[in-house]
């Protein structure tokens, strides 16, 4: 698990920024976009050191 640790801090980072899209309804759409993107970025690199790591 430790060997994916900052794969998690990016996809809770991700919800984070969509949490905050809630909150700023002038730049929501900022924080839409780097919500999304950290979550899938997040959840490619997990799965990518999930299958290196078999």
């Amino acid at each position: 698990m430790k060997k994916y640790k900052d794969d998690l801090f990016a996809i809770i980072g991700g919800w984070s920024c969509l949490y905050f899209a809630t909150l700023d309804k002038d730049l929501a759409w900022f924080w839409k976009l780097a919500g999304y993107s950290l979550i899938i970025w997040g959840i490619v690199t997990f799965c990518l050191h999930f299958k290196a790591g078999k």
